[in-house]
């Protein structure tokens, strides 16, 4: 399934409007969004284990 991502080079917090939840992230980590307002947040070993760029 396709998502948008970001890699984050700085802390950073992204609230998810279902539920109000707050996610925090590290430098470095990645910020997914799965669909308008549903956001993940996945630390750089997994996020190159997992994903893959769309071609």
């Amino acid at each position: 399934m396709p998502v948008l991502a970001r890699q984050i080079h700085e802390p950073f917090t992204a609230l998810r409007s279902a539920c109000g939840d707050r996610l925090a992230g590290r430098a470095g980590d990645w910020l997914l969004q799965y669909a308008p307002g549903d956001w993940g947040v996945c630390e750089q070993a997994r996020f190159a284990a997992i994903y893959r760029r769309a071609e």
